[in-house]
């Protein structure tokens, strides 16, 4: 025997459908194993064997998508088809097909520019989003949990060396998502009958003639379409035990057809990134030297604020201990609406927002504005000063209390002589 998949694009509709019908049932049955396996890994504290099985549910459950948008892809577009095909057993195109699925994207061209910056072999980020260059996400979160590894920080010649190990227990536990969202999807379409042989034919009537381009909206042109065939399918009688779930995570998971795209790695270079990213550095000096219009709040106000903000976080976390300790669980506590009223009813809390509200209009958008450039070191003061003016008072106080922590930081970094975050100079370098 041997790897065949492309043998499906030679099959006429009506074998493909039965064929495509019959993997889509062995792969969802597999996914599910591999999901179990990881459930019951978590509750034996095994969160690193989790993490993997997780992470190949999520991949094994990408196929039922993939073959789906074969049977999306339009007869005349075969080259389209058997590279649609090829993903089955590549793991980029599996990740991003996968990730698909979580994304609600206004429209294709929204999809694309996601898609292209999943692509790339090397990529910027870091909390000015220009700091390190990183290599490909979806195969790094793919090997992580499973090897050690050399490894060197490849943004300046001179980068450090250092050894790479698989996550700790705690911090797998602490990371844990829930089910993956490419078998959540994969259930709902086999739930509502779309992978039957029937369901599928009539995916190929709805979707075959549908090509998505740029100005293609999820409002008015995808979410239709799915609403389309799956009423169609519910008038076949394909899902009589449907669930209403199903029919909602069809809609708001099932991606736009990927069948049209190129999904395979984006060679970048080494050199491309650092030339990003001395251009971004340079952006971030400019926005950092800016320091008008100064903050009207004065710095006792502040301080009394932040001295109340205090107060407020350490009587929530005594409360929060209380429960931990009344559920016997003291690592986690789920916020109910019980803990949330009682934290409302909290006098400090209650003082804190009787101190917000009490200030000017000016000195609230302040808090704001200090609460952003304290929390953000990525953005310059007039984008959080203008950006707070824009939308004003809109948000609540709890909004504004929520920025407490950062009120103080704000207004140190505004006091100080700019200059770059930590992680972009070397030295103590000022702007």
């Amino acid at each position: 025997m041997k790897p065949s998949i492309l043998e499906l694009n030679r099959l006429l509709d009506d074998t493909l459908f039965e064929e495509i019908s019959q993997g889509v049932a062995h792969i969802i049955e597999n996914a599910e194993s591999l999901e179990s396996m990881a459930v019951r890994l978590i509750e034996l504290g095994e969160y690193r064997g989790a993490k993997m099985f997780r992470a190949l549910a999520a991949e094994e459950s990408a196929k039922v998508l993939i073959l789906v948008d074969v049977v999306r892809c339009p007869l005349e577009e075969s080259d389209k088809r058997i590279g649609t095909l090829r993903r089955f057993y590549s793991h980029l195109p599996k990740h991003i097909h996968a990730r698909a699925c979580q994304w609600r994207t206004a429209d294709f061209a929204e999809l694309k520019r996601a898609i292209h910056r999943e692509r790339r072999t090397l990529y910027l980020d870091g909390p000015n989003e220009v700091d390190w260059i990183f290599q490909n996400y979806a195969s790094t979160e793919r090997e992580r949990p499973m090897y050690v590894d050399y490894v060197k920080d490849i943004t300046e010649d001179d980068g450090d060396c250092w050894w790479l190990s698989p996550l700790s227990e705690r911090k797998y536990w602490e990371s844990e998502s829930a089910t993956p969202t490419s078998l959540i999807t994969a259930r709902a379409l086999d739930g509502m009958g779309l992978t039957t042989p029937e369901g599928l034919s009539i995916v190929a009537d709805e979707w075959r003639p549908f090509k998505p381009e740029p100005e293609t909206s999820y409002f008015f042109d995808l979410s239709p379409r799915i609403k389309q065939t799956l009423l169609r399918v519910m008038h076949e009688g394909l899902c009589p035990e449907m669930q209403s779930h199903y029919y909602w995570t069809v809609i708001d998971h099932w991606p736009f057809p990927l069948w049209s795209l190129d999904l395979t790695p984006l060679k970048i270079t080494v050199e491309e990134l650092r030339g990003e990213r001395k251009e971004g550095i340079e952006v971030i000096k400019i926005l950092e030297a800016q320091r008008e219009p100064p903050p009207r709040i004065s710095r006792d106000t502040l301080e009394a604020l932040d001295k109340a903000y205090a107060e407020w976080r350490c009587d929530e976390d005594q409360l929060i201990s209380r429960y931990a300790s009344s559920s016997g669980d003291t690592r986690l506590v789920v916020l109910t609406g019980s803990l949330g009223r009682e934290i409302a009813s909290l006098e400090s809390n209650k003082k804190l927002k009787d101190m917000v509200f009490t200030l000017t209009p000016e000195e609230r958008m302040d808090l704001i504005t200090l609460g952003w450039f304290g929390r953000d070191p990525q953005s310059g003061w007039e984008h959080c000063y203008h950006r707070a003016r824009m939308v004003g008072l809109d948000d609540s106080i709890d909004y504004i209390c929520g920025l407490g922590r950062y009120w103080l930081k704000g207004f140190e970094r505004w006091k100080s002589e700019p200059e770059l975050p930590a992680s972009l100079r070397s030295g103590g370098q000022t702007v």
